[in-house]
């Protein structure tokens, strides 16, 4: 079972596994090809991890987050598509 925020035209999956100490995976879900940020940001909304950027096609797709040389802590993550824009938050433990 997935566990999806929606724009209505597009959907953003909750990482798992969540929490996470090395890798967590996020995956999303696109109408149609599209441009697309995924981007991870810490509590002040700087940008900590670019995942994806540009041209993906239609469909379901999953990348690999590797947070390494961060901190434990609560994270968001954004996933942009056509200006609309969803989050959900990881949490990252060491």
């Amino acid at each position: 079972m997935r566990d999806d925020v929606s724009a209505g035209t597009f959907t953003l999956e909750q990482n798992a596994p969540n929490p996470f100490s090395d890798e967590t995976s996020v995956g999303f879900t696109l109408p149609e090809a599209s441009e697309v940020s995924l981007t991870v940001h810490d509590t002040f909304g700087r940008v900590m991890v670019e995942v994806a950027k540009g041209r993906v096609f239609a469909g379901r797709h999953r990348y690999a987050v590797q947070m390494n040389s961060l901190p434990s802590g609560v994270y968001s993550y954004r996933l942009g598509v056509n200006g609309r824009v969803l989050t959900r938050q990881m949490v990252f433990v060491r």
